[in-house]
């Protein structure tokens, strides 16, 4: 297996005109190919050839594009939740999917009782006969 020689240049190629290109066909091919249900199938389409290394490498040099990462995450989403809604997916698979990809249940918890903010009951102090 070739190496490269300590301080090569061989990453150099990636300047952020080229990396917002591969996002932004990542991006394309997540919204149109209704066949990508993992990032992994963005990385690995033919028209991006990526693998997860050179796409982590490529985001831990230009951490600017993770909101493209994230963009591409839900748009993969939404494909999951439509299929497993429209009954074309197996809802429990589907919402392990969609946790892989980022999505979160979210819990709200009311602390207020009627409408009413909880407030706590005032502490009296009485005096001991050792206090006398």
């Amino acid at each position: 297996m070739p190496q490269f020689e300590i301080g090569n240049k061989a990453a150099a190629k990636w300047t952020e005109d080229n990396v917002h290109e591969i996002f932004m066909q990542m991006r394309k091919i997540a919204e149109y190919d209704p066949d990508v249900l993992c990032l992994q199938d963005v990385i690995k389409h033919p028209e991006v050839g990526l693998y997860r290394s050179g796409l982590d490498y490529l985001l831990e040099k230009f951490p600017e594009f993770g909101k493209y990462k994230k963009d591409i995450q839900d748009i993969i989403v939404a494909r999951v939740n439509r299929g497993a809604l429209k009954g074309d997916y197996s809802g429990t698979p589907a919402i392990f999917r969609m946790k892989q990809l980022g999505e979160e249940d979210k819990t709200n918890i009311d602390h207020t009782t009627k409408g009413e903010s909880i407030k706590p009951a005032p502490i009296e102090f009485y005096k001991t006969n050792e206090d006398k």
